[in-house]
Formats: structure tokens, C-alpha cells, sequence
């Protein structure tokens, strides 16, 4: 398939898109998946598709399908797939690109920080670790993500 940059790219499936392909009563008919079946020209566009989608669905009248990009990428960064991942699934050359689509949590951060500190923690012994009192500036509890962040003030700037 021609990507947005006109080169040819492989897009990954979910087992369930795969499933319903198989199902599709066109297979071996036609050279592309999705034709009209009675003229046997192939769809160049899903907007009518997409509008009863979005109908069934009961989304707004203003969501564009290319919203459901930014959607996967969030719900993958949310499930810890790490950057470079949805990168690649989203066909993305740059970095930067994906990285404005995700926008991380402070649950899949502090997740991720737990599962670093399980693992240096196999290699290395506990080292007591002393913060000076006058260095915390503040402590919230994120109830919601059952974690807790603390602000740590550096040397020379002022407490809030």
C-alpha cells in the first residue's frame, strides 16, 4: 500500500482484522480486497463507510477517521508498547512525529519506572538513599493511578 509519502510500505493486521478478511466473500476473485461486487471496480474511498461507523458507533459527526490513529497510538503507549513500536505501526520516518501522538500517563510512567527498579534491583543490593527534608517541595498522591510523585527542588531555585 502507498503511504501519505507515496512509498510502498507494509501495514501490520490484528489477528482479528485477518479474520474478517478470511471471511470476505470476494477471496480469489478480485486482484484488491475491497470492490464493488457488482461492477468489480475497486474502493478508492470508505467515506460512506466510515460515516455509518461512525453512526453505529455513536462517535461525534466531527471525528475524522484519521483521529483513530492518534487513538491507537495513545491506547499502545498506554499498554507500555514503547515509542519506536508505534513509530513503526504508524509508518512514521521521524521520531518527533510519533512522539506527538502519544502522550504518556502518569500511571504507564510510573509502571515503567517500577518494572526499571524490579530489574535493577536483581543486579544491584539497596542503598539507602537520603533526601534532605528542604530539598522536597511536594508530595501528591495520585489516587487514581494508586502512585505517588514527588517534586524534588534542585539547589538554587526557589520553593514554591
Amino acid at each position: 500500500m502507498a503511504s501519505k509519502s507515496k512509498k510502498n510500505r507494509a501495514i501490520p493486521l490484528t489477528d482479528s482484522a485477518i479474520d474478517v478478511l478470511q471471511q470476505l466473500d470476494t477471496k480469489g476473485q478480485f486482484e484488491h480486497i475491497f470492490v464493488n461486487i457488482k461492477t468489480g471496480i475497486p474502493y478508492v474511498s470508505i467515506r460512506k463507510q466510515w460515516l455509518r461507523i461512525q453512526k453505529l458507533a455513536n462517535l461525534s459527526k466531527h471525528m475524522r477517521i484519521h483521529d483513530t490513529r492518534h487513538t491507537l497510538a495513545q491506547l499502545m503507549c498506554a499498554a507500555g508498547q514503547s515509542l519506536v513500536s508505534i513509530q513503526a505501526v504508524l509508518g512514521h520516518r521521524h521520531y518527533s512525529t510519533t512522539s506527538r501522538y502519544a502522550r504518556l500517563s502518569m500511571a504507564s510512567i510510573q509502571a515503567a519506572v517500577n518494572v526499571t527498579s524490579l530489574k535493577i534491583g536483581v543486579t544491584l543490593p539497596a542503598v539507602p538513599l537520603s533526601i534532605d527534608e528542604a530539598d522536597v517541595v511536594h508530595q501528591e498522591t495520585l489516587e487514581a493511578a494508586n502512585t505517588t510523585s514527588v517534586i524534588i527542588q534542585g539547589a538554587g531555585s526557589k520553593a514554591a
